[in-house]
């Protein structure tokens, strides 16, 4: 018995076009972004999913609208705050490279959400799932550092926050109840060009 998460990075944004952070910013996705989401799509046509969950954000949610419609998918699409991009405080709204160099520098931005935070409330939204949804097949759309999150909890010798993950990138995470483990699938990883990446 098994219970599969299909996670997904939502679509390109103005903002990630442009380099700057936008953590729990609302911003929805760009024409190139609804363009990714359309051309990733049929990718699923052969899944049946029995539920699908996104961030409450515009883009995340954006992006599960689009891949549901396409393969007519008829499970209810549910936003869950725990799936929320990580809070980047005083950072979001600026270029990325100013909180690369904050935490090359080992400094955070005022308001910025720890990775224990971040990664207790991703983990308790996958342990939910295990729990309430035992032999479910489950989509998800969110964010970059949610996806880290849930690749670092299941093995954080092999992903961390430097770990590059393109726009629609996908991950699938597996608990086995047999065995009473998690296991990671499938991960798309991109090309990190520096040392870090968000």
């Amino acid at each position: 018995m098994q219970t599969t998460l299909t996670f997904i990075r939502h679509g390109q944004t103005d903002w990630n076009a442009a380099g700057i952070v936008q953590g729990a910013a609302d911003v929805p996705l760009n024409a190139t972004g609804i363009e990714q989401a359309y051309r990733k799509a049929p990718f699923f046509k052969d899944e049946q999913y029995d539920l699908a969950f996104s961030s409450p954000l515009t883009r995340a949610k954006q992006t599960l609208a689009i891949i549901c419609a396409t393969n007519n998918f008829s499970c209810e699409q549910i936003c869950d705050p725990r799936l929320v991009e990580r809070t980047f405080g005083h950072a979001e709204g600026h270029h990325v490279h100013l909180i690369r160099s904050m935490r090359v520098s080992m400094q955070e931005p005022i308001g910025f959400e720890t990775d224990a935070v971040l990664e207790a409330r991703v983990f308790d939204f996958m342990e939910e799932c295990r729990v309430k949804s035992a032999r479910k097949n489950i989509i998800i759309t969110a964010h970059s550092h949610v996806l880290k999150a849930a690749l670092i909890a299941v093995d954080s010798d092999t992903f961390s926050y430097q770990t590059a993950l393109d726009n629609l990138a996908i991950i699938t995470i597996i608990y086995d109840h047999a065995l009473e483990k998690w296991f990671i699938s499938n991960a798309e990883i991109g090309i990190s060009i520096d040392r870090i990446k968000i």
